[in-house]
């Protein structure tokens, strides 16, 4: 009976890809955690209606602060 090549490749080659593609893995791990611990420094501000609404946010996805102006709402809603 013949030799097993499962995708294309032979067994032996495959399995000596193995280790690399884990080291790989896991260096890209551990770069996506340092990214993501940047990410989590970081502080975003986004305005809408030309500036009448302001929302500070944390990398976190936290909101710090909800600015609204006067007159962007009526003040008998408030």
């Amino acid at each position: 009976m013949g030799k097993y090549k499962g995708f294309g490749g032979s067994g032996m080659n495959q399995n000596k890809k193995v280790p690399n593609v884990v080291k790989q893995a896991q260096l890209m791990q551990e770069k996506m955690e340092s990214v993501q611990a940047e990410v989590e420094k970081q502080e975003v501000e986004a305005t809408a209606g030309g500036g009448v609404v302001t929302v500070k946010m944390s990398g976190k996805k936290e909101v710090k602060a909800v600015t609204i102006k006067p007159e962007a709402v009526d003040p008998d809603d408030v």
